[in-house]
């Protein structure tokens, strides 16, 4: 099972994207029901204000509208950009909340729906790519488990270690063993390679002057599973 990650990491990545789905569901349900409960006024955009983090910088509207009652509030959208999206001076539509009037927003979509298309389209993108590596590893171990009830087993000759760059976590990436096989009836010569294995074991140390044991389907050669519980005993 090349380039996927952990059993664990995929699962966290697949529930957190879940919990950002949800999340993003009640953040929408929640701005329609202000939307629908709130009462809409004319402010104007006193100032920006610039916060700073390490590697970028946005502003944020700061606006004074009256309320029905004549009653003047200032507040500060929770929405920033960089460049500004608005003008000191500019009047905008506000919507606030008829009970507690400092709970009010800016009444344009990013101020709207920003929070939800991120919260959706990131708790998406998790979902999918947390989904995708469970089902490979289900796949996986599914055909662990067929091969190691049915297989054929065959010894395979080490070839190397090598690195697998194609995939990468917490800023590291995992390696895997290469062994080949020549059928002594055919003389073809099938090439196989481990699942990822982590850590910072010496794996190449250990297997050098070994056989490794492949358990192959021997209707399809590249239906197989290398066995590399000797690491772990090691």
């Amino acid at each position: 099972m090349k380039g996927n990650p952990s059993p664990l990491l995929s699962a966290i990545l697949f529930f957190v994207g879940i919990a950002m789905l949800i999340g993003g569901i009640f953040v929408y349900r929640s701005n329609q029901q202000f939307l629908q409960s709130s009462l809409k006024s004319t402010g104007t955009v006193t100032g920006l204000d610039l916060k700073q983090s390490t590697d970028s910088s946005s502003y944020y509207p700061v606006v004074q509208f009256r309320t029905l009652e004549n009653q003047i509030i200032n507040f500060t959208s929770s929405v920033g950009s960089n460049p500004a999206s608005y003008q000191v001076g500019e009047t905008v539509e506000v919507n606030y909340n008829p009970t507690n009037p400092t709970s009010a927003k800016i009444n344009d979509f990013t101020s709207n729906w920003l929070g939800v298309l991120a919260l959706g389209f990131i708790g998406a993108i998790f979902t999918f790519s947390g989904g995708i590596f469970l089902s490979n590893i289900i796949r996986f171990n599914r055909k662990k488990k067929w091969l190691l009830q049915y297989g054929k087993k065959i010894s395979s000759e080490f070839k190397k270690v090598e690195i697998n760059t194609s995939f990468q976590a917490n800023g590291s990436h995992p390696c895997i063993i290469v062994s080949q096989w020549q059928d002594p009836e055919t003389q073809t010569i099938y090439i196989f390679e481990s699942e990822d294995i982590w850590g910072r074991i010496n794996t190449e140390k250990f297997v050098t002057s070994k056989n490794i044991d492949v358990l192959v389907d021997s209707k399809n050669y590249k239906k197989y599973y290398m066995d590399i519980n000797f690491l772990q005993k090691l």
